[in-house]
């Protein structure tokens, strides 16, 4: 069966957080810029306003949960809804992130303390994997996350170790619900980077958190 993909564009109006959104990036001078799809055709007007504020401005296509940028500049500007995809791209970039969010009318930072909160869970959930004798590999079949040959070559790798016993697991639905009661130590997701977020009862690392250890 084929897929129709439709582009779709969020309408609302954001000339009038143009001048608040600057206000709050005051004291940064390059900054990149970036959006979720439905404000992609909102950068442009972004960066030429920003531009002519004298900010150094660098366009970035669109960001999914699955993927963010890794700018080089000083901070991040995503217009988006909500706080989701920035944090990723903040947990990427380690720089400030910044908000301009359409369906609420505002403009806001994003809260270093989140990302310095994930980060000490982050560190909790690496320490428990590397413990692990029996890993469950995550590789999930949905268009744009499947990494199968990437599971592969973990699976080959830590096998190599001689102290891992590895599992593949694939599919489309990769949730806690159908996954917890497989008798694994821990979990390597190569999927959806924001799927460490459910509610695993083993410890669950994308294979970007750990592999430096391997």
């Amino acid at each position: 069966m084929k897929s129709l993909f439709v582009p779709v564009k969020d309408l609302r109006p954001i000339k009038k957080l143009l001048p608040e959104t600057t206000k709050l990036m005051k004291g940064f001078k390059s900054v990149s810029i970036t959006s979720t799809v439905q404000f992609n055709h909102r950068v442009k007007e972004v960066s030429d306003y920003l531009t002519s504020k004298g900010f150094k401005t660098i366009k970035y296509d669109s960001v999914l949960g699955c993927k963010a940028i890794t700018p080089k500049n000083d901070c991040t500007l995503i217009i988006s809804n909500g706080e989701f995809h920035a944090i990723n791209i903040g947990l990427v970039t380690g720089k400030p992130v910044f908000i301009l969010d359409p369906v609420s009318g505002k403009a806001s930072k994003l809260d270093e303390s989140i990302i310095k909160n994930y980060q000490k869970k982050q560190a909790i959930r690496v320490s428990k994997a590397l413990y692990a004798d029996v890993i469950g590999i995550l590789v999930s079949t949905k268009p744009g996350q499947n990494k199968l040959a990437l599971a592969h070559s973990i699976k080959q790798l830590l096998e190599s170790k001689g102290k891992y016993e590895v599992i593949l697991f694939l599919g489309d639905e990769l949730s806690p619900g159908q996954l917890n009661d497989y008798p694994v130590d821990a979990w390597i997701n190569t999927g959806c980077p924001r799927l460490i977020e459910d509610d695993f009862e083993k410890p669950i690392v994308n294979w970007d958190e750990i592999k430096s250890y391997f």
